[in-house]
């Protein structure tokens, strides 16, 4: 029992170890920089003698770039490889070239490690032999994990030696590039899918102006769309699924088969990219065409190749590290969150003549940025918002806490709800980075003839119930704040009459997901809001709580849930 116990704290370590290299890895753009680390590190915690780094040039040719232990004359020595080791192995096994083995053996080099990326080697890690003890298996799967960990790294350092060397004509790919940086270093703190998912999501919409898309992920041997943005629910035909499982690179939906083709169509997609790891596809990205009709950029899709081919291994690996998470760190960052979102919420509901009205939050463990709020204008006006922030934590709080004092402050100079998004979505944008975005609805009821105008950013769409059971979609407006500075926005008016329901939510209602992982998803919503329409409404809000915890199975959300409803009287 001892036994095992003492395996598995050395694979915690190891997993530990691995975890806080990734971060040094990811943290440096240098690639001098990336390769002594990579060398020191490893070399340092298995106690080697000696050690060397080759980085390939164009395939086979290599350079040895990073040397320790050995003779400071070999730094720089270029040597051509015929046979290049597929795996982790021993130079007494002979798997690479006869003059490269010699050259190994005389030196003292005992092992070598491929660095892989997509398939292409990148170099060759080469170590000579340990002070104390030989290799174990433990030792090189620990080096081969190392490998694995190391060709991101390697990978976006060479990419950021060409790109700075670039003239000024490149900036846009060094900022999608210090982009990516960025989720890759988020991507990789959090072993939470949806987090995962909901920030890729953010991302895609912010870099590429695409608000249709769905992410499919390979489980197993069926390809499962894990996340949607205004799609409706869908299923893979086998033609579709082997097509988009033999992807290799970013595919317009003219260059598949007939088929294919049309199903692209008929559910509004263009584009297919495919989320790769060590040259498989392992899921992809589904997008539809861009907001202004432009056509995808070379660089969008190097962005995209590169934001799926990071996702996809945060995504596969997040097992890796649970349980090297700090989680009291993250308990108190999130604690601190969810002060500052309560604060922010409306201390009361209003009072008002024939009409109800009523707000709720529910902070889950993960604290987003869920926001809402009711501002009396005059005495027969009333505004409602809701809105939320990407990401979780702190940044998002204090960045939902900018909207709401910025909008309370800009309602007394914005002459109509256009221009006071307009001037919110320049203020989210100047405020903060590439990365972070806002889904924001605003309102104005006027509570004396029920006229009602409203600006939708991005937001899912609130709904409408009508006497007659009829759901109407409140979905004009425009994009999400902060995708781009200046941004165009339109209103839509509409009249509230006797028995009308207006119900506004946030993602964590239509994204709760049960055991078999399905969501609750918007049209169990609208049934359930046309079969409750009758109750008070702050019992209609607190029976969609008590539903969504039924199909969980859970008191406790994934994220947060935030709604407001408003009845006007019969």
């Amino acid at each position: 029992m001892d036994s095992i116990q003492n395996q598995l704290d050395q694979r915690l370590i190891e997993i530990s170890d691995l975890f806080e290299i990734s971060q040094t890895l990811n943290s440096s753009l240098n690639l001098k920089s990336v390769l002594d680390n990579i060398l020191l590190t490893s070399m340092g915690k298995m106690m080697l003698s000696k050690g060397l780094v080759l980085l390939s040039e164009n395939g086979n040719d290599f350079e040895i770039v990073t040397a320790k232990g050995i003779q400071r004359e070999l730094l720089h020595k270029r040597i051509h490889l015929n046979k290049i080791p597929q795996n982790v192995t021993k130079v007494s096994e002979k798997e690479t070239d006869e003059d490269f083995t010699e050259f190994l053996e005389s030196r003292g080099i005992e092992i070598l490690v491929p660095i892989y990326s997509r398939s292409s080697i990148l170099g060759i890690l080469c170590y000579g032999k340990k002070l104390i003890k030989s290799y174990t298996e433990q030792d090189l799967e620990f080096l081969e994990s190392l490998a694995n960990i190391a060709g991101t790294a390697i990978q976006n350092s060479l990419v950021y030696e060409k790109l700075r060397v670039s003239n000024n004509s490149l900036d846009k790919k060094i900022q999608e590039l210090n982009t990516l940086f960025d989720v890759s270093g988020e991507l990789n703190s959090t072993l939470d899918e949806a987090k995962i998912l909901k920030l890729m999501s953010y991302v895609v919409m912010g870099q590429t102006l695409v608000n249709v898309f769905v992410v499919a992920h390979t489980v197993g041997d069926s390809l499962q769309i894990v996340h949607r943005n205004s799609v409706a629910e869908i299923d893979f035909p086998e033609i579709v699924k082997k097509q988009i499982s033999n992807l290799k690179k970013p595919t317009y939906s003219k260059e598949l088969c007939e088929e294919t083709k049309k199903w692209f169509t008929e559910n509004k997609f263009s584009l297919a990219v495919p989320m790769l790891k060590n040259g498989e596809v392992h899921g992809a990205i589904l997008l539809g065409n861009k907001l202004d009709n432009s056509d995808f950029l070379e660089e969008d899709l190097h962005f995209l190749t590169t934001l799926s081919n990071i996702a996809i291994t945060a995504l596969e690996n997040a097992r890796l590290f649970a349980e090297t998470l700090e989680k009291q760190k993250i308990e108190e960052e999130l604690a601190l969150a969810r002060k500052i979102q309560e604060k922010l919420l409306p201390p009361k509901l209003p009072t008002v003549n024939g009409f109800d009205i009523y707000g709720m939050n529910i902070s889950s463990k993960q604290v987003g940025g869920d926001y809402y709020d009711f501002i009396k204008l005059d005495e027969d006006r009333f505004l409602l918002t809701i809105a939320d922030v990407s990401g979780k934590g702190s940044p998002a709080s204090l960045i939902m806490a900018t909207l709401y004092s910025a909008m309370r402050a800009m309602i007394d100079y914005a002459q109509d709800l256009k221009e006071l998004t307009e001037k919110l979505n320049t203020l989210i944008f100047d405020a903060t980075d590439y990365d972070k975005f806002v889904t924001f609805f605003v309102c104005i009821l006027n509570t004396k003839t029920g006229d009602f105008e409203y600006v939708n950013a991005g937001h899912n769409p609130p709904y409408l119930v009508k006497e007659n059971n009829e759901i109407i979609e409140l979905n004009k407006g425009g994009t999400i704040l902060g995708v781009l500075r200046q941004m165009n926005y339109e209103s839509a008016k509409i009249k509230l009459t006797n028995g009308d329901l207006f119900f506004a939510f946030t993602d964590g209602i239509v994204e709760a997901l049960d055991a078999d992982e399905e969501e609750y998803g918007e049209e169990n919503l609208k049934e359930f809001l046309i079969s409750n329409k009758n109750l008070e409404i702050s019992e209609i809000s607190k029976k969609i709580v008590r539903t969504i915890a039924e199909f969980t199975n859970s008191d406790s959300f994934a994220d947060d849930i935030t709604l407001i409803s408003v009845l006007k009287k019969r």
